[in-house]
Parts: C-alpha cells; sequence; structure tokens
C-alpha cells in the first residue's frame, strides 16, 4: 500500500504535468512571453529618504548594522540602501505607523532596519532571522505601499500582492493581520486556505483581490482551474521558503514564480540559509537578490 506521502507526491506531480502544460500554452514552461500583450506597468521604488538619512554616510551605516548583527551581502554592483534608525525616518503614512504601534511596534526591529528600506526600494530580498525578529511586518507593509502604488485593479485582474506560506493557519494568522491595516485603506485582501474540505476565501475571487494569503496547494490548484491568474501579481514574498524549496512543493513554487511577469520584486524569508535557497533565489529572480541576515 502506497504511504500518505507517496500519496502526496503522486498528487503534485500530476499538478506539476498540468501547470506546466498551462504554462506552456501561454508561452513556455519556464518564462513566459510578455511581450505578445499589453502589460501594467509597476512602481517598485516606494522610499523616500528621510533628510538625516540622506545625510548618513557608508561608515554610519556600517555602524548601525553591526549595532544590530545585520550581515548585508550582494551579489552584483547594487547599492545596498541604507539602514534606518527609528520610527521617525520611515516614509509611512501616519494610518501604518499607528496600526504598527497597536501591535507593540514602537522602534523598528533589528531585522526590519535594514528589510524596511531594501523591500520599499523594490530589491529583492533573501531574509535571514529568527521567529519574533518582527519579519512579517518586514513584508507585510512594503507590500501595502507597493500594492497601493499601482494602477487601479480590474475585475480579474489580481492580485498586486501574494504572500505564499506552507500551513492554513499561518495563511488565516496573517490575512488577519493585514486586515487591522486594512480599516485605513481601500484594499482588500483574501486568504486561500483548505479547512475540512472547506474552500476558504475562493467566493471572495469574484470581487477586486488586491493582495491574496495562499498555500502553496490551493495556489496551484486554482491556477489550474483559471480562478486565479498572476498577471498583475508584482510584489511576491514566499514565507518559510527554507521549508517550501526543500519539500514536494518546491519545483512547482518554482515554476508558478518563473512564470510570472518578468519585473515582479521576489522576497523568499527563512530562518535558515543553505545553498537550495540561494540556488533557487537565483532562478527566480531577474534581479539578483540582496540578502540580509540577522541573528538579533
Amino acid at each position: 500500500m502506497a504511504s500518505d506521502s507517496q500519496f502526496i507526491e503522486e498528487r503534485f506531480r500530476l499538478l506539476w504535468l498540468a501547470l506546466g502544460h498551462e504554462l506552456e500554452s501561454m508561452g513556455s514552461a519556464g518564462d513566459v512571453d510578455w511581450r505578445g500583450g499589453p502589460i501594467v506597468p509597476v512602481a517598485r521604488n516606494r522610499w523616500v529618504d528621510h533628510p538625516h538619512i540622506s545625510k548618513m554616510t557608508y561608515d554610519d551605516s556600517d555602524r548601525i548594522r553591526q549595532q544590530h548583527s545585520i550581515i548585508v551581502t550582494c551579489m552584483d554592483a547594487q547599492e545596498i540602501p541604507t539602514p534606518i534608525e527609528n520610527m521617525d525616518q520611515l516614509p509611512f503614512p501616519p494610518w501604518i505607523i499607528e496600526v504598527l504601534r497597536e501591535q507593540g511596534f514602537n522602534q523598528p526591529t533589528a531585522f526590519q532596519v535594514q528589510a524596511w528600506p531594501a523591500a520599499m526600494k523594490g530589491h529583492n530580498i533573501i531574509g535571514i532571522s529568527k521567529s519574533g525578529s518582527g519579519k512579517t511586518m518586514s513584508y507585510v507593509v512594503p507590500m501595502l505601499m507597493h500594492t497601493q502604488g499601482q494602477e487601479e485593479l480590474n475585475l480579474g485582474e489580481g492580485p498586486i500582492g501574494l504572500v505564499i506560506l506552507p500551513q492554513r493557519e499561518l495563511c488565516t494568522k496573517l490575512a488577519s493581520d493585514i486586515d487591522k491595516f486594512l480599516v485605513h485603506a481601500p484594499l482588500k485582501a483574501v486568504a486561500l486556505c483548505s479547512v475540512e474540505g472547506e474552500d476558504v476565501g475562493v467566493g471572495q475571487l469574484l470581487g477586486k483581490v488586491d493582495i491574496l494569503v495562499a498555500t502553496p496547494a490551493r495556489l496551484i490548484s486554482l491556477l489550474i482551474a483559471g480562478r486565479i491568474n498572476l498577471k498583475r501579481a508584482t510584489f511576491v514574498v514566499v514565507d518559510e521558503a527554507d521549508y517550501l524549496f526543500n519539500g514536494i512543493f518546491s519545483d512547482l513554487m518554482q515554476m508558478v514564480l518563473s512564470s510570472m511577469r518578468p519585473d515582479r520584486q521576489v522576497l523568499l524569508f527563512a530562518s535558515n540559509l543553505d545553498a537550495t535557497l540561494q540556488g533557487v533565489a537565483e532562478r527566480v529572480c531577474k534581479v539578483h537578490p540582496i540578502q540580509i541576515e540577522c541573528d538579533a
């Protein structure tokens, strides 16, 4: 008798074949050929330097990184964004600062000191940090700012922001955290996951969806069914990427990411860095990612 793991692997092997067929019909199984049709322009850089940040030297930046045990690595000649020192230096609107403070973020965490400027400037990121580092807010807030800064969605075009998580509990928790901000913003976030046979969130896909939070299984199956598309997805987060890219979802995840529009921003977050994750980042990021590691 086949084991549960063998059954799961076979199920996703079939999904792989089905998804590959769908992507081939769009252009190729690797990168979608976007030259054949119109593509909505994307504004990736949402950062505005505070006057104090503008005056900081390289040595000032290095001092802040050392103070917070931050290591930043970049494979090419990209300029590494200057880190921040406090909340007053952030170009966030008052309503975002208010919600952050309500959630206990009176000062940026060590990880956010570097991650917020990098994400807001539109960089691809590999973020390595421990639990409790403020990692979630380090991508949620830039995703909100990015989404608000894009051309308005038409029905059937969304989402703009996409977060992929390995478990449904994480999806529902993240969607709840995002909703605390959306009291102040005209955006809609939907969590897609299966709970005891019920497809949570699927009914909400009929309207405009700005941000989608999903498990790989639900995302892939709904892509194949034609219930959603990622034509406007330009801010893409894979959380717990070390887990998702080392298991049965690895090939499927890479295919989904590689099929998206080439000017997407990709942020991969993990608690551990390994060669597999670095290799995946090189394949799915059109521009080399900035790698941010923080032990604090």
